[in-house]
This record gives C-alpha cells, structure tokens and sequence, in this order.
C-alpha cells in the first residue's frame, strides 16, 4: 500500500522566491486556460505570496497554496527517490478507492 506524507509537509528551504513566483504564475495562466482556475481564496493567498519581500515567508505562502492542489510528494536525494501520496489527494488517486 503507498505511503500517504504527513499532513504538513516539509517546508523547501533555500529557495530563491523570484523563479517559484515566476512558475507559479505560469500555473496560474495555464488553470485558468484550462478553465479550471484557481479559487479567489487561492489566488488571493497567492498574489499576497507574490508580493512578499522575504523569501522564505514568499516560499511558505505559495507551497502552502500549491501543496492542497498536489496528489503525490516526490522527495529525490542521491540515496532514494521517495514518492508518497499527499494527504489532500481524492478521486480516483484517493481514499474513495482504498489508496
């Protein structure tokens, strides 16, 4: 049976705020070209997160958003690649199927 991650998940450290801001826009776009957008809550949080000076607080904001969106945690390091289910994942890929 797959591993589901802890219900908080590891915090990035040392990310640079500008790249992450940059791709989260571009998920952002792209949902919205999808038509399946993020919500005003989502986007709100978002956008304060864009606005943020300090990185690390930046980084905490948009991982917190995206994290609810993720249906698996891919942890690589030179030992092992670790993949655990989130714990926000439903549906097909959640506890409606035993996963």
């Amino acid at each position: 049976m797959p591993q589901r991650a802890p219900a908080s998940s590891d915090l990035a450290q040392g990310v640079a705020a500008q790249p992450l801001v940059a791709h989260a826009r571009r998920l952002l776009e792209a949902t919205e070209q999808l038509g399946v957008p993020f919500s005003a809550a989502d986007r709100g949080a978002l956008d304060r997160a864009f606005q943020e000076t300090d990185d690390a607080k930046a980084t905490e904001g948009i991982q917190h958003v995206l994290d609810a969106k993720c249906l698996v945690n891919v942890h690589i390091n030179p030992e092992i690649v670790d993949i655990l289910l989130a714990q926000s994942s439903t549906g097909i890929f959640g506890r409606e199927n035993g996963l």
